[in-house]
Order: structure tokens, then C-alpha cells, then sequence
């Protein structure tokens, strides 16, 4: 499949979703109120942190998949395909049980709610648990589609349970008004995706000769060396997890959950935005890796500019967007009063979703590349800088300088990984590192500009 067809596909599987959130949110607010809606971001938030002890092994294991695939080597691909599962499992379901436990304590010790919220509170922990469960097992399934390059399935699964969850996620929330029921919704939803995953995966491997007494065989070879290669991997996304989720994580800590509701809604719409871009350039994973190997740098830098263009070229119509209708979209999006720094924050998250940009895009062909001790350190670096940066400015001026402090990590993190990327291991110059940002700075000032109103 073309990089064209895989950047359409993996666009359709973000949209599909958005349009969901954006459909089921506002009933979902509405009918279970600011302070549980604030619980189940909380939760997810949270359990997110804890989550990433389990390693991204699907996506280690799409290298060995890719390669195997691609040579014709079917014994290797069952290999690579069932060395991922039994890892993968094990890792998920290990860590999913790790976690049920600590769940009262979350609910009552960490979670500032009210008393009469203790107990929703902790049932939406444990469902948080079985939901970070069944969701590592679906990144697992996803590797063979993804190292086939079979994307409409991906999409099509992932995307639509998402939809699906949040639609049975606001049914229950209208025939119920519980957050615990909205979280059974959106699991029911990524648990369907789940099974039709397993059985496409499960028919591609019968048709390699994958038998019932083979499967052991085939189970115990390679997972040293996927392991090793995961390891890496799993580190980088690590710090990747505390970088991107510290916002809500202090914003919460620090105001409470209403304050983190109110705050969430707007930033989840940059978390789209930078989801947008994210779904766009995945196809650069896989198609570094096959342009390096082939020793056509030429078309890997060529390939790495038209990405960089088209995810700067989205995020600058978002950021338009948001600056001059933001607050009257989000009012009339969700049919609430919200707080008058709604429209604010949307503006700063939409921003921190521009420069998080470059970042996404080198984060794929460095990975592509091999070199995945740049992308560690990098999301070291860049965890770091925004849990100082959104403490300080939360401490400084509430949910607004918390998101300014995002933002600020997130400039200076993500250009100077994407210069990093671009000189260090592409050889190109500083100027034509520069270019494309001078061009999106200028672009903002003169928007900026045009829209201030006429005296």
C-alpha cells in the first residue's frame, strides 16, 4: 500500500472516533455531571501512568514481522507473529493484575472526591484496570495487520470499537447517570475491536500453516531477541506516557475534578489534533525502515518533509480555528457555560499539538531507523520538562499556566528532537532544519494580525 493510502486509511481511523467524542461527550457530561466526568479522566489518566510497565512489544514485534513478511518467510513471520502473542499476553494480563489491587488506595488516598463519590470512585478504578487490559491486548493484535500493511483492518477495528465505546459509554450515562457504567460502555466497545482483531490474525496465520501442534514450536523461539529489542522501546514510550499525560495529571492533583473536567474538555480537542498527525504518519515506521534498508536516503528525507509539511499545515488551520471561534465552538458544542478560560486553554493545547508535530514525525523514522536510544532519550527529556513546566506553571496560575507550561516544554523538546533526527541521522543542514518553522512562525504572526479586531 502507498504511503498516500496508508496516511488516507489512518486518517479515517482518527476521524471516525473524533466524531464519536464530539457526538457523545456533551450527553455524557450532561447526564452524569463536571465531578464524575472529572473521576473517569482521572482514572484513565492514572492508570495510564501505571500502565506503562507493560512494554509496546507490538510495536518491537512489527519490525520482525515486516522483515519476515516482506522476504516471503513464512516460518518466520508465524514466529515473530506468535512470540509477540505469548508475550504480549503475558505482559498485559501480569500487569492488569498488578494493578486491582492498588485500586482503594487510588480511590481513596491519591483521588481527592467527594465522600459520597468514594465508592463509584473505586469501581471506576477496577474497571480502568480491565480496560488497560483488553486495550494492551488489542495493541498486541494489532502487529500482523500493521507489519502487512493491512491498515483498513487496524482502522476499522480500533477506530470503530473506539466510536462504539463511546457511544454505549453515553447510553449508559443517560439510563444510568454512573461513571462506572460509561467506562463498562467504552470497554464493551474496544472489547468487540478485540475480537474481530484475534480473528483476522488468527485466519492469516492458518492460511501460513500455523497448526494447533505447531504452535508451541513456534511460540518459544525468538523472544529473547524480541524482548531485548522491545526493551528499548518500552523505556521511550515510558517517558512518552508521563510527558504527554502530566497536564491532567497535576491540573487534577492540584484543583480537584471539576476543575480537571472543565480543563480536559478543551485540551482533549489538541490531543486530537496531535492524534491526527500521529495517525497520519504512521505508514513512516515501516517505510523507513524498508527506504534505509535499501539505502535511499534521498526518498526517506523527501518522504520525512512531506509529512512534516502536511502535519504543520493541519495544526496551523486548527490553531486559526481556535483563536477566533474556539470559545463559541465549545459552547456550542457542548450547551453549557463554561469557565472563562475555556477558550484559552483550547488555543494553548491546539498550539502545543503545532510544535508537538515535528516531534511525532521523527519519533517514527528514528524508530524506523533503529535507533531507538535517541527516541528514549528524547521522551526522557521531554517527561522531565513537562512535569516542571506544568507544576510550575499550575503553582504559578492555575489550569491556564498549566497549560502554558505544557506548551512550553513541548517547543522546546519536540524541535530540538526533530533537529536531532534531521542533522544527526538524516545529514541535512541547520538552514533546512529552520525553514519550515520560520515559515509556520511567520504564518501565525500574520494570522495573528489580520484577525485583531478594527478599532
Amino acid at each position: 500500500m502507498s504511503p498516500a493510502r496508508n496516511a488516507v486509511s489512518n486518517s479515517f481511523g482518527w476521524l471516525v472516533p473524533l466524531v464519536a467524542y464530539y457526538l457523545a461527550l456533551p450527553v455524557i457530561v450532561k447526564a452524569i455531571g463536571a465531578e464524575k466526568f472529572g473521576l473517569i479522566v482521572f482514572a484513565t489518566t492514572l492508570v495510564g501512568y501505571i500502565g506503562v510497565v507493560s512494554p509496546p512489544v507490538s510495536a518491537g514485534n512489527i519490525r520482525f514481522l515486516a522483515i519476515a513478511y516482506g522476504r516471503g518467510d513464512r516460518d518466520a513471520f508465524v514466529t515473530s507473529a506468535l512470540s509477540g502473542a505469548v508475550l504480549g499476553v503475558g505482559l498485559a494480563v501480569a500487569t492488569g493484575g498488578i494493578l486491582f489491587p492498588f485500586a482503594p488506595f487510588l480511590a481513596g488516598r491519591v483521588f481527592a472526591a467527594s465522600p459520597a463519590l468514594r465508592t463509584e470512585a473505586l469501581a471506576v478504578f477496577w474497571l480502568g484496570c480491565c480496560g488497560f487490559i483488553i486495550s494492551s491486548l488489542t495493541g498486541v493484535a494489532t502487529a500482523i495487520p500493521a507489519a502487512m500493511q493491512r491498515y483498513g483492518v487496524i482502522n476499522l477495528c480500533t477506530g470503530g470499537g473506539a466510536a462504539l465505546g463511546l457511544f454505549l459509554g453515553a447510553w449508559q450515562a443517560t439510563h444510568s447517570g454512573s461513571a462506572a457504567a460509561v467506562v463498562i460502555g467504552q470497554i464493551a466497545g474496544n472489547a468487540a475491536a478485540l475480537l474481530v482483531l484475534v480473528a483476522f490474525n488468527a485466519r492469516m496465520l492458518v492460511t501460513m500453516g500455523v497448526k494447533l501442534k505447531t504452535i508451541g514450536r513456534h511460540s518459544n523461539s525468538g523472544l529473547r531477541e524480541l524482548f531485548t529489542f522491545s526493551a528499548a522501546l518500552w523505556l521511550s514510550q515510558a517517558c512518552s506516557t508521563v510527558a504527554l499525560q502530566t497536564d491532567k495529571f497535576i491540573v487534577g492533583l492540584m484543583t480537584g475534578p471539576i476543575a480537571l473536567a472543565w480543563y480536559s474538555i478543551p485540551a482533549k480537542v489538541g490531543e486530537q489534533l496531535a492524534t491526527a498527525v500521529g495517525r497520519v504518519s504512521m505508514a513512516l515506521y515501516p517505510l523507513t525502515g524498508s527506504y534505509a534498508g535499501r539505502g535511499d536516503r534521498d526518498r526517506l528525507v523527501a518522504l520525512y518533509h512531506a509529512f512534516l509539511r502536511l502535519g504543520l499545515m493541519l495544526s496551523v488551520i486548527a490553531v486559526v480555528i481556535a483563536k477566533t471561534h474556539g470559545a463559541e465552538i465549545l459552547h456550542l458544542w457542548l450547551g453549557v457555560n463554561l469557565p472563562a478560560n475555556a477558550g484559552s486553554i483550547l488555543l494553548i493545547a491546539v498550539l502545543t499539538a503545532l510544535f508537538r508535530t515535528p516531534g511525532t514525525i521523527a519519533y517514527n523514522v528514528a524508530n524506523g531507523l533503529g535507533r531507538a536510544g535517541i527516541t528514549l532519550l528524547a521522551g526522557a527529556a521531554g517527561a522531565a520538562a513537562s512535569a516542571l513546566g506544568v507544576y510550575l506553571g499550575a503553582a504559578h496560575n492555575g489550569p491556564i499556566g498549566a497549560a502554558s507550561g505544557f506548551l512550553a516544554s513541548a517547543i522546546l523538546t519536540n524541535l530540538a528532537f526533530d533537529g536531532v533526527v534531521r542533522v544527526h541521522l538524516l545529514g541535512e543542514g541547520p538552514r533546512e532544519w529552520g525553514d519550515p518553522y520560520l515559515r509556520t512562525v511567520l504564518t501565525l504572526i500574520i494570522t495573528s494580525l489580520v484577525s485583531l479586531p478594527l478599532a
